[in-house]
């Protein structure tokens, strides 16, 4: 019957030696300058309705961005940024004089990234641009970004398995021209652009390194342990920056081949930090087997859509107690006296 005597241990002289190191994200950006929002050129909207919200011109344009590759690490987070980047003048204005009326003029953007996340913004400076029976029109040249921050739980839609993923976002951009109900008859408010309303966007990633495992300091990923009677220690290290790498998980082991053990089957190791390292025993009761481990990224972190693994190789084999060597050079004799005797007999 095998000891379980298989246990992980913490190695106090790595873990104590080195403090655990504070992670700081890389940053990786994608961009797009010049993407079209209100065009081709000048445009212009005109509300003279006494309906509520007024009138609009509507436009929806593709913005294409890299993705992220999980390749590259773990994804640990996400911001977005939409800037108007022409000289474009958003113009209100109400042409009939007369009444006592007012209206408003104004652009406003929804950031479409991905299903369910979508970024809003009233992109002119001013908001809106009023005017009423004291001003009969009004311009702004400044404007508003529009500013993304994804949550934990929306990142995994910005990863791709491999390198050159395009992220398919699009951006619908309204011109509203509104007058408010009462006047009827001729009173109008105009809203326009003076030219082709353009943006530039960009997508910065956060994200540590991939985590790495090995046996030694080197990154072997395969050792062979030659059991004594009282049983082994063997060592696993993360390797990497402390600083940029995720920590190490291990995330199960399985049986290869061989009389595995139910204790080295049952190890388990989390948030190991790069450049440091844990310690398990193999018990003296462990048989010949093979086995592999499962290792990979701290699963708590970042988005599991860029979490990679790795398996390490571990071969045991036992060394015969001395009562087995005796019995093993007792049977080599006797089938030596056997062999003997044949020969003589024959």
């Amino acid at each position: 019957m095998h000891h379980n005597a298989l246990h992980l241990a913490c190695i106090l002289a790595l873990c104590a030696a080195l403090p655990a190191t504070a992670q700081t994200p890389l940053k990786q950006t994608t961009s797009r300058s010049a993407q079209t929002l209100l065009g081709p050129g000048a445009l212009t909207i005109t509300d003279n309705s006494s309906k509520d919200g007024g009138e609009s011109i509507v436009q929806t344009n593709a913005v294409q961005l890299d993705t992220f590759s999980a390749a590259t690490g773990v994804l640990v987070g996400v911001t977005g940024r939409m800037a108007v980047d022409s000289a474009t003048t958003l113009i209100a204005s109400r042409p009939n004089s007369g009444g006592n009326y007012t209206g408003v003029g104004w652009v406003r953007a929804e950031w479409a990234l991905q299903p369910g996340i979508t970024a809003f913004s009233g992109l002119n400076g001013l908001a809106r641009i009023a005017v009423d029976g004291d001003n009969l029109s009004g311009a702004t040249d400044a404007w508003n970004p529009i500013q993304y921050s994804g949550a934990a739980v929306a990142l995994g839609g910005f990863v791709s398995q491999a390198p050159g993923g395009l992220l398919a976002s699009s951006i619908t951009t309204h011109l509203v021209a509104a007058k408010v109900k009462a006047g009827g008859g001729e009173n109008r408010v105009v809203a326009s652009t003076s030219s082709l309303l353009s943006g530039a966007f960009s997508l910065e990633y956060s994200f540590l390194q991939h985590a790495s495992a090995g046996f030694d300091a080197a990154g072997a990923t395969s050792l062979q342990v030659k059991l004594p009677a009282g049983g082994a220690d063997l060592q696993l290290l993360a390797l990497g920056d402390a600083s940029h790498t995720t920590r190490l998980d291990l995330l199960g082991v399985q049986c290869v081949q061989g009389d595995c053990d139910a204790g080295v089957l049952g190890w388990s190791l989390q948030d190991l930090a790069a450049g440091q390292g844990a310690a398990f025993r193999i018990g003296a009761g462990s048989r010949s087997a093979t086995y592999a481990l499962l290792l990979g990224d701290d699963t708590a972190v970042g988005a599991a859509a860029s979490h990679r693994q790795q398996t390490l190789t571990l071969t045991v084999s036992a060394v015969p107690e001395p009562g087995t060597w005796a019995l093993l050079l007792a049977g080599v004799a006797l089938l030596g006296v056997r062999a003997r005797r044949m020969q003589l007999q024959g």
